[in-house]
């Protein structure tokens, strides 16, 4: 069936195949940005057999079949179908091994599909057939090329030069063969030919810094670059690649002439300026580094580089060195010019009352960060300062009014439901510190020490509404994140012994926090105190003894110290403890009611 519908096809295609697979007329390939030969023809590059030849001689049916299929083949690769096109084209070359048409459609199939092994015998008998084919013999060298047999394709590149001494793609071709064939006097020579018919330009150059490189020649990458800058005057970035490669180089002195030298010639950009102010910074000279900012500063562009300038050598981070007075001044200046500079950028405002909020110039601040909003209201840092600026001057009526206008407009950032939980928290309200809590919790997700005093609260509001379940719960959850902090196994501890349950677990968090902080009397207190309700009288009066060393007059620790004398029969030690407790301010009718049976209260 395959065979009758390509012979019924057989009038149509003479004319098709005359003008698809006509004599390929020029040898000029098409080339892609880069300069370089597109690695795939065309059915019409190459010279190909047609049906009848002769027109009004008759062809075999052999010959009809072998060019039909061919032609099937010429079609399936048109539409881009490479697989199929494959098959035809070796099915051609089982009729007819010599068909140097198929030989070269299927070695340049082979090697769009990254079989460029496969490819090459295909390749190389297309050239035998037809040595004169300049398609062949480019698809060829190609193809050695992509197996990294550079010489042979060298070879071919000069035969296709001479042909087309003008195609600069191939010179470029010549040059990479020449290249990875560690040839690279030739690769340069080469280069040059293409410089005296094209010009210097970023694509030779930088296949000259490839060579250069290699061989670790720094003067001749210097050149390149110097012959860059001469070539383009206009064009910054070769002066900053070249001072980059003098400071590679440690060669900082010729660094700064470059960059002096942009200064002078580009007077309208900023990071020359910017470059040298670092460079003089780095150098201590702290005083011209500044004047050289100042300038770069007062042109409008690169706000980012600038705030990242900032950052750098004027850094107000919590963990960086405190500013001096000189340097608060010439951070003060550096962010007054920036602000004038660009005018209607949020970022520069903002940037100023970060330095502004951490010099405590709070109200200055939040003035900053009210003209960020006014540029741009969806720009939510200045809210996250405004919020925190509130919170600093515990400014509470101000805070509920932002908290509540960035809820309406961020409704899912945590901020604002954070700070109204720690007002309600300070104010006591612990159910609704524990709704906004929740709220913070559930949309933060990036600041670590936010989730933590978000728990903290809420383990004090669950503490302070009778709820020793859920803060439990979360006191496990910050045991197991912080396995070394003994405040929350103190109080866990602390919540088992009040609900009068796992006694020895507590016991044993204890005496581990006890080993970690053995002077904190609070902790020597609790555990004694849990000694006493495990029954074990004379280790509770060994610790309780050590938190009244250390804290004698807490109302407290002597109350529990009396209540521990009495069980130990030591009935006139307990008065005296419990008097004293009275005298440190304890006036509960309990403690009385056990001075004056001289007794416990449950006995």
């Amino acid at each position: 069936m395959k065979n009758l519908l390509r012979f019924s096809f057989i009038p149509i295609l003479g004319l098709s195949l005359a003008l698809s697979c006509k004599t390929q007329k020029t040898a000029t390939a098409d080339t892609g940005h880069d300069g370089k030969k597109n690695s795939t023809q065309s059915a019409a590059d190459y010279e190909a057999p047609t049906i009848t030849g002769e027109r009004n001689d008759p062809i075999s049916e052999k010959k009809a079949k072998e060019e039909a299929t061919f032609m099937e083949g010429c079609i399936l690769k048109m539409i881009d179908n490479k697989k199929a096109a494959l098959v035809e084209f070796r099915e051609v070359l089982e009729m007819n091994p010599d068909n140097s048409a198929a030989n070269y459609e299927v070695a340049g199939l082979y090697h769009e599909l990254g079989q460029s092994d496969r490819a090459l015998p295909y390749a190389k008998r297309a050239v035998e057939l037809k040595p004169d084919n300049i398609w062949y013999k480019f698809r060829y060298a190609e193809i050695l090329q992509s197996v990294h047999r550079d010489a042979e394709a060298i070879a071919i590149y000069e035969e296709l030069i001479k042909a087309q001494p003008n195609d600069m793609s191939l010179h470029y071709r010549l040059a990479d063969c020449q290249f990875n064939a560690d040839k690279p006097a030739d690769a340069l020579a080469t280069y040059s030919d293409i410089e005296k018919h094209e010009g210097n330009s970023d694509t030779l150059a930088r296949c000259r810094l490839k060579i250069y490189e290699r061989q670790k020649d720094e003067a001749g990458i210097e050149s390149v670059y110097k012959g860059l800058i001469k070539s383009f005057p206009l064009e910054e970035k070769y002066s900053y690649e070249l001072a980059a490669f003098y400071e590679s180089k440690a060669q900082q002195d010729k660094a700064n002439a470059v960059y002096a030298d942009m200064a002078v010639k580009f007077p309208y950009s900023a990071t020359p300026r910017l470059k040298l102010a670092e460079v003089n910074n780095r150098n201590g000279k702290k005083a011209q580094g500044y004047s050289d900012a100042l300038a770069a500063f007062a042109i409008p562009e690169l706000l980012e580089t600038k705030i990242a300038y900032l950052n750098t050598w004027y850094n107000i981070s919590d963990t960086a060195v405190a500013l001096t007075p000189a340097q608060k001044k010439e951070a003060d200046s550096l962010c007054r010019v920036m602000r004038r500079t660009h005018k209607d950028e949020a970022p520069a405002f903002t940037v100023s009352g970060d330095y502004l909020m951490k010099d405590n110039r709070m109200k200055e601040a939040r003035a900053m960060y009210r003209k960020a909003l006014d540029m741009n209201p969806g720009f939510y840092a200045p809210w996250k300062q405004i919020l925190k600026i509130n919170a600093q001057t515990k400014d509470d009526v101000q805070q509920e009014k932002d908290c509540k206008e960035v809820m309406s407009l961020y409704p899912s950032q945590p901020d604002a439901y954070y700070y109204m939980g720690e007002m309600a928290f300070r104010k006591k309200n612990y159910y609704e510190a524990l709704q906004h809590l929740s709220n913070a919790h559930d949309y933060n997700y990036d600041d670590p020490q936010m989730d933590v005093e978000i728990r903290k609260m809420q383990i004090e509001c669950y503490r302070n509404t009778g709820n020793d379940k859920d803060a439990d719960a979360l006191v496990e959850k910050m045991i197991k994140a912080e396995p070394k902090n003994m405040k929350y196994k103190a109080d866990l501890a602390a919540s088992l012994l009040r609900q009068k349950k796992e006694y020895y677990r507590a016991e044993q968090m204890m005496l581990e926090v006890v080993e970690a902080e053995p002077n904190n009397a609070a902790y020597l207190n609790l555990l004694g105190w849990i000694e006493y309700n495990m029954g074990d009288y004379k280790m509770a009066d060994d610790y309780m003894r050590k938190a009244l060393a250390i804290t004698p007059n807490d109302a407290q620790v002597n109350e529990r110290m009396g209540d521990i004398q009495y069980m130990l029969k030591n009935t006139d030690e307990a008065v005296k403890y419990w008097n004293k407790a009275k005298s440190l301010g304890n006036k509960s009718p309990e403690l009385e009611q056990k001075i004056k049976n001289r007794k416990l209260n449950d006995e």
